[in-house]
């Protein structure tokens, strides 16, 4: 339980000084440093809200455990190789747009 909090903390952090950082770059009309760091913001925030939703109790996840025998629980990395599949993928888009937009202003000046 007080390692999920302290997850959550950390999580929380890093993902705010990304968004925040991302702010600052889209302040300063930085658009390759708001993508990064956007990017970077939302892989730190998505396993934040499965922690906070993990820690959030329920009625029917006790009742089950009550019922049920316990069981060992495995840890598989599927939220961090789905994340950066995520941002492999905007990056291959962003480079495809750059590529494209550039070719395009080649043809018409």
């Amino acid at each position: 339980m007080l390692g999920k909090i302290v997850g959550v903390l950390l999580l929380g952090f890093l993902a705010g000084v990304c968004f925040w950082i991302a702010g600052i770059s889209r302040h300063a009309q930085d658009s390759q440093g708001f993508w990064m760091f956007a990017a970077f913001g939302l892989l730190f925030f998505v396993p934040l809200c499965f922690l906070i939703a993990d820690l959030i109790p329920s009625r029917s996840r006790n009742a089950k455990k009550s019922a049920a025998a316990p069981q060992s629980r495995r840890f598989v990395p599927h939220w961090f190789m789905m994340g950066a599949i995520i941002v492999l993928g905007l990056c291959v888009v962003s480079w495809i747009w750059s590529v494209v937009t550039a070719v395009i202003k080649m043809i018409f000046e």
